[in-house]
């Protein structure tokens, strides 16, 4: 955003993020039926399973901007053989919020002195935002019958 403007950096960013996810995501396709996963453990095996199963799409919302977990999210459902159809438009659709986001913060950066500000806002906020999607993850069913 400092260097190609909102609309440029937006774009780069976005291509960069869905490029590097993307392949990721086809390797650990590849890899996996390939049987070359190493040694099955069976209680990551059973949560990497649960996650594909229950929550695939909010685990891809919610690591995409938390570095080394977007990276491992990816490697772990793609493992999983979760189907494209439903890896692509949860991370598109991430990553061009994400690419916006940062590409703001850069324009914003370029145009004050604020660059301690968006460092600060661009680790601790996604971190509480997936605190707080935790929480509303793991809270049990109300009962609603009275």
């Amino acid at each position: 955003g400092a260097q190609l403007w909102f609309l440029g950096g937006t774009i780069c960013s976005w291509l960069g993020l869905n490029i590097g996810a993307c392949l990721g995501f086809a390797l650990a396709r590849l890899w996996s039926r390939l049987g070359r996963s190493g040694e099955n453990d069976d209680l990551s095996r059973q949560a990497v399973d649960q996650l594909r199963l229950r929550g695939a799409e909010f685990a891809l919302w919610v690591t995409r901007p938390l570095p080394l977990l977007a990276e491992t999210c990816v490697l772990a459902l793609g493992m999983s053989g979760l189907p494209w159809r439903r890896f692509l438009p949860s991370v598109l659709v991430a990553h061009f919020v994400i690419a916006a986001a940062y590409s703001a913060a850069g324009e914003w950066s370029r145009t004050s002195d604020s660059l301690p500000q968006i460092v600060i806002l661009s680790a601790f906020v996604p971190l509480g935002l997936a605190l707080f999607l935790r929480t509303l993850w793991n809270r049990p069913p109300q009962n609603t019958s009275d």
